[in-house]
């Protein structure tokens, strides 16, 4: 008997309030939105991460006495800069002629990777490999972040001319490029220019067979709600014959605004 009336509440349970499911799933719908925001790169001016501002301790053990900062690896002739100057944010850390430890390293390593972001190589890395710091001498090691491939997805609008001659014309990178996030700002403007175009381009993992550490895809989704537009005129540039005011009307095909190519034109007037 002492059943019945427990299954009795269990029956009588009222459901999940209509207000909290909405509340659900609008938290669900900004979660997602904020993912989406993160793996897109818009037209919104980066701003590069400020400077690592933790000092090197100054006194760690064990520590090594370091006289030099070498920057070794594929590219790292192009990017000595990174190494030029540790010295931190006030210019006053430099960690030539000091004991580093671990937590010394580190600091040394973050503001190497800072500065290859700041010049826009967000895929590319610097990292310390174990080794012997006896000698006074700390290596780092560079990884290039390559472009491995760009390419559209498959909800992408056609274009007449073709995709591949859209990215071409926008985007200056090419596969094999160190991916540079000012490029792909510049060619995500292009492709915004076209009248009624969005888009944006994801910076992806390669997955090809061969694709080295650092290699990237560059996803570019392109829509196009119009590939054409019409314009219209007015004009008291007629004569008797003709009738003073004129009017023109002209609907153009367009392949990319900024790429001056006409695919198809029409045009016609009244007179």
């Amino acid at each position: 008997m002492a059943a019945c009336p427990l299954l009795a509440m269990s029956q009588q349970s009222p459901t999940t309030p209509q207000p909290f499911v909405e509340q659900q799933r609008q938290q669900e719908r900004e979660r997602a939105l904020r993912e989406q925001n993160e793996r897109t790169v818009d037209q919104r001016p980066r701003v590069a991460p400020p400077p690592p501002t933790q000092r090197i301790p100054e006194s760690e053990s064990p520590c090594f006495r370091i006289d030099r900062v070498l920057l070794v690896g594929e590219q790292s002739e192009s990017f000595q800069w990174a190494v030029a100057d540790l010295s931190g944010p006030q210019g006053n850390d430099s960690p030539v002629g000091r004991c580093l430890g671990t937590a010394g390293v580190n600091v040394v390593l973050a503001r190497a990777q800072q500065a290859v972001i700041a010049r826009g190589y967000v895929t590319t890395r610097v990292l310390a490999a174990p080794q012997d710091l006896s000698a006074g001498t700390l290596t780092l090691s560079l990884v290039p972040g390559r472009i491995a491939a760009i390419r559209t997805t498959p909800d992408s609008s056609a274009t007449l001319l073709g995709n591949s001659a859209l990215l071409a014309t926008a985007i200056s990178a090419r596969p094999g490029d160190l991916l540079n996030l000012r490029d792909i700002e510049q060619g995500l403007e292009n492709l915004k220019r076209a009248p009624t175009a969005e888009a944006d381009i994801q910076i992806e993992p390669s997955t090809a067979p061969n694709a080295k550490p650092g290699d990237s895809d560059l996803v570019v989704k392109y829509v196009q709600s119009r590939k054409w537009r019409i314009a219209l005129s007015l004009d008291d540039s007629g004569t008797e014959a003709t009738g003073r005011y004129q009017a023109g009307a002209s609907r153009v095909h367009l392949f990319v605004d900024n790429s001056n190519v006409l695919i198809e034109g029409r045009r016609l007037e009244l007179r």
